[in-house]
């Protein structure tokens, strides 16, 4: 797989032209389909369209082995085109997810933000093995590093000096502000790491459970541990002021 084309044309972003595509593939009569039965025991037994996959792995009914168990299957199949939009597709709600927090109060153009979460996953999506342990996991990582990689290079100064993600534009007047921005400014006056700021964003803002997410971070209750620690951090910091102002770009 090559690495994709960073220009995007003016009709659309990179995740609004794959998104266009996922809906050309799986509309048609003929559109990707999988045998849910064939994947997991806890997806509908019968033929499932990956739009209505999207939303099943999306729902919080799903089993996390159901949900790994899908992403095994798209993985694997990540060599055929068609199948590399579809699972670009089924990722969209994430990647749109992704894109949207960090754009807030961003001060580059946000088509190449959606570009560089596009090509994180991607990247991520050649790199994996299907055989690793909650791919979904590793995908959504590699899509989230992407893009703050791509903040950062248009990141505005924080009070104090330093500057952070770009998110933190978008603090709103309150000392609380917009989630994704406090954490970022967290992570810019040196409250929270960058790990513990994604832990938090993974784990309370995106509703990733700590069950799934110990299986790439480490066992759950040393996760838990260090999820309370870093809340009591980011707690005192926005009692005290020191992070949650509003920062124009």
């Amino acid at each position: 797989m090559t690495r994709p084309d960073r220009s995007v044309p003016p009709d659309g972003s990179a995740l609004d032209i794959a998104e266009a595509a996922f809906s050309t593939l799986t509309t048609s009569p003929d559109g990707l389909v999988v045998n849910g039965a064939d994947i997991h025991a806890g997806l509908p037994s019968r033929p499932v369209g990956l739009r209505e996959l999207r939303v099943l792995l999306a729902h919080p009914a799903t089993s996390a082995a159901a949900w790994h168990a899908a992403w095994a299957y798209l993985v694997g199949r990540r060599d055929e085109p068609a199948w590399q939009v579809g699972a670009v597709g089924v990722a969209m709600p994430l990647l749109r997810r992704t894109a949207g927090g960090l754009a807030a109060g961003y001060c580059g153009d946000p088509a190449d933000l959606d570009a560089e979460v596009l090509i994180g996953f991607l990247g991520g999506l050649r790199r994996v093995s299907p055989a690793a342990p909650r791919l979904g996991v590793r995908l959504a990582w590699a899509a989230y590093r992407a893009g703050v990689t791509e903040a950062r290079r248009h990141s505005v100064a924080l009070p104090g000096g330093g500057s952070g993600v770009s998110v933190a534009a978008a603090m709103p007047p309150e000392p609380w502000g917009a989630p994704r921005g406090v954490l970022a400014q967290a992570v810019a006056a040196e409250v929270l790491s960058a790990a513990d700021a994604a832990l938090i964003a993974v784990s309370r803002l995106d509703g990733m459970p700590l069950a799934v997410l110990s299986t790439v971070s480490g066992p759950g209750e040393e996760l838990a541990v260090r999820l309370g620690r870093a809340e009591d951090r980011l707690a005192q910091a926005i009692v005290t002021g020191r992070v949650g102002v509003r920062v124009p770009c």
